[in-house]
């Protein structure tokens, strides 16, 4: 359709030329509106120059991006009526992706822009995406309590996509805290609860409040003191134990 358009801008070309080889007062405008017109398309001085001499009409035009990237959306079919206003493909940079993250509003003071990012998705799970946290929204979503964190993330081979999931580590420092193991970890429902030894033989049930899992461990925010043994290996059949003396108390 654009092939149409450079159709009728060619031929103003030689009506501007011929009213000046008939000895009557030349008219550059019809002739530089033309060039001006195809230049807009994208074509080059020598391909104008080409059509300026040849009067060629051709029912194609090769359109030129005015920007490097790759081309997300198309707006055209084959046989549609293009439109100068309507816009035929879209392209983006996608050298450099933005990864928006949620942050618990209890974590949102540990986060401040430049810090450092790391990025994993499923689709390359041996493979670490680095970036920097560019921006910090003011504002905590009242449903999930969650701050939106912005990150640049560097995608030189072109294998992170929009609209991808992944996981985002971000290192705000290192501080002590009480870590337990996720063996130790048992959840019933919403609760999650952790086995502590008072004896050899003798096991209480603990209600806990953990951090999210990271290397394999998760932060003790509440529930357990420094010192108290925690069971690691067989949790689980305690758990199932329980809930076994439960339903035969019922």
């Amino acid at each position: 359709m654009k092939g149409q358009r450079c159709s009728s801008m060619e031929r103003s070309y030689p009506q501007g030329n011929s009213r000046g080889g008939r000895g009557s007062i030349s008219l550059p405008g019809p002739r530089q509106a033309a060039e001006d017109r195809l230049h807009l398309f994208g074509m080059t001085d020598d391909e104008v120059l080409a059509i300026g001499k040849g009067h060629a009409l051709s029912s194609r035009v090769s359109i030129y991006a005015p920007i490097s990237g790759t081309v997300t959306e198309r707006h055209l079919t084959i046989g549609e009526v293009v439109e100068p206003v309507k816009p035929l493909f879209i392209i983006a940079d996608l050298s450099t992706l933005w990864v928006i993250a949620d942050i618990p509003e209890n974590d949102i003071s540990k986060i401040r822009e430049g810090q450092k990012v790391s990025v994993l998705v499923s689709s390359y799970p041996d493979t670490e995406f680095t970036g920097i946290v560019t921006y910090i929204s003011d504002s905590v979503d009242p449903q999930s309590r969650t701050v939106k964190v912005r990150a640049e993330v560097e995608n030189p081979k072109g294998v992170l996509k929009p609209e991808m999931f992944a996981a985002v580590k971000i290192t705000a420092g290192k501080t002590d805290a009480l870590a337990i193991p996720e063996s130790a970890v048992q959840r019933e429902g919403e609760r999650t609860i952790v086995f502590v030894a008072k004896s050899e033989t003798a096991f209480e049930k603990r209600d806990a409040s953990l951090g999210p899992e990271t290397g394999g461990f998760h932060q003790v925010i509440s529930g357990l003191m420094e010192g108290e043994r925690i069971v690691t290996e067989g949790a689980f059949t305690l758990k199932s134990e329980t809930l076994k003396g439960l339903m035969e108390e019922e």
